[in-house]
């Protein structure tokens, strides 16, 4: 019981440092950076969590899919478990596209009229922000391969891990891995 309350009272205390360090620095990153570029940040940061609500939980029945497929008995649904991935490599590389080209359409929008800079010139803005788009396009699939590609099981036998690398680095999967049954 003691252990549990280490680790509730260290998980909280991190949770706090981390809130004070986030205010804390703010006045630090402006002064480095002026409040034009700060605020230039906090549009990156609206984009990407805006363009997040788009996985629409597709990364998550990934790895739900994964699991139920890696644990049904034999070697059947192993073409399942590859189109499902591939499937879903089409549909966010898709959407990563997609992302890109509104961004890049959006940004000189954004530079000129939806942006007020006196010290940042429309341009610098314009390209800040094409390259904010090409940067969430490239990492929105991120999703998509972390929760399928770093999925654990356990090998109850020995007690170690191993991972769902086939999946991605391996073109032919002939099964779950040895010990994810």
């Amino acid at each position: 019981m003691a252990t549990l309350r280490t680790n509730i009272t260290a998980n909280y205390a991190g949770k706090i440092w981390l809130a004070v360090m986030s205010l804390a620095f703010v006045p630090i990153y402006i002064r480095f950076l002026g409040m034009e570029a700060y605020g230039l940040i906090g549009i990156y940061l609206s984009l990407q969590s805006l363009f997040a609500l788009l996985d629409l939980g597709l990364s998550t029945t990934l790895n739900r899919e994964l699991a139920r497929l890696s644990t049904e008995p034999g070697l059947a649904h192993a073409q399942e478990m590859r189109d499902l991935v591939q499937t879903l490599q089409i549909i966010y590389w898709g959407m990563a596209f997609l992302i890109g080209l509104i961004v890049i359409f959006l940004a000189p929008l954004i530079a000129h009229h939806w942006v007020k800079a006196q010290h940042l010139s429309p341009a610098i803005i314009n390209q800040t922000i094409i390259i904010m788009g090409l940067s969430i396009a490239l990492q929105w699939p991120y999703s998509l391969y972390y929760d399928g590609h770093t999925r654990r099981c356990t090998d109850h036998s020995t007690g170690s891990d191993c991972r769902k690398r086939s999946l991605f680095v391996r073109p032919k999967l002939k099964g779950p891995p040895h010990g994810c049954q």
